[in-house]
């Protein structure tokens, strides 16, 4: 028999298996991943955090610059003026603005003066105005400015009315100023207004003095003696001293500088400005507290 080669067993060849990447080596590529990815988030996070930064500045330089504009134009400086006048159009539109002004008392006072008196510049005239933003302080303060307004109150009457009322002073001479001119005056020798040369021709008056008040004295004093006061013509004042009352008659009392209400006793015990006594004198001095001295008239 033919010999039959013996067959070698097969032999398996290892084939070498690819290597498996190892934990440590996945764990460094993400290390590497994640320091890429914050890297990133870092820059790209400064970034816009300085955006927002930059913005916000902008936006706070630009409302700056706008509150500097609108402070240089003005705009805030009538703001209170703004609000008031808002208010009083409110209260206007409720039906709280004023629609009259009545008066008491002032039978003398022209309608121009008070109305005059309530006229604000801001506002003009009082008639329109809200009840509420009348100032009844100030046009009293304005109404007593008026010589002729001795005392004034201003009252609101709720919803439209302003009342006024006036105490009035009373008329008690005449004072000729330096430049002849005639005016009424009251007991406070305050000038009420100036009057034509043939009114009031029953009152005295003051001569000689450019301001009436330093014989209100004597008027006083007068005015406790009415026969003497009804037939004085004139007050005529001495250097600002003392006075001389010049009669109706044309007859002359010298009055002294102090105790002048003595000097008018003893002118009226002696029927001096009333009596037949001032027919014959010229004038009469009673600046002697003990004496009298008189000047007989010329024939």
């Amino acid at each position: 028999m033919p010999a039959v080669a013996k067959k070698k067993p097969a032999t398996r060849r290892k084939t070498q298996s690819p290597k498996r990447k190892t934990g440590r080596q996945t764990k460094a590529k993400s290390g590497a991943l994640q320091r890429t990815g914050a890297r990133l988030d870092g820059v790209f996070g400064n970034l816009w955090s300085s955006l927002l930064t930059y913005a916000a500045v902008g936006f706070t330089a630009l409302g700056l610059l706008v509150l500097f504009m609108l402070f240089a134009g003005g705009y805030f400086s009538n703001i209170p003026d703004r609000l008031s006048a808002l208010s009083e159009t409110m209260v206007r539109g409720a039906g709280f603005s004023v629609a009259r002004v009545t008066l008491k008392g002032g039978t003398d006072l022209a309608e121009r003066d008070v109305m005059q008196a309530l006229w604000t510049d801001e506002k003009g005239s009082v008639i329109g105005r809200s009840l509420f933003h009348v100032d009844a302080e100030e046009a009293r303060t304005r109404l007593e400015s008026i010589g002729a307004v001795r005392y004034a109150a201003v009252t609101k009457l709720w919803p439209d009315t302003v009342h006024v009322s006036v105490t009035m002073r009373q008329p008690e001479a005449l004072w000729q100023d330096e430049a002849g001119v005639l005016h009424l005056v009251d007991v406070d020798g305050v000038s009420l207004r100036p009057v034509s040369s043939n009114a009031h021709t029953d009152l005295p008056v003051i001569v000689g003095t450019r301001t009436p008040a330093g014989a209100m004295d004597i008027l006083a004093e007068l005015r406790r003696r009415p026969a003497l006061l009804s037939a004085v013509a004139a007050i005529v004042s001495v250097g600002d001293r003392r006075y001389d009352l010049r009669f109706r008659n044309d007859f002359t009392a010298k009055l002294p500088q102090d105790d002048v209400g003595a000097a008018l006793d003893r002118l009226q015990g002696l029927g001096a400005g009333t009596g037949d006594l001032a027919e014959s004198l010229d004038y009469i001095d009673l600046r002697d507290p003990k004496w009298a001295y008189y000047k007989p008239k010329q024939d």
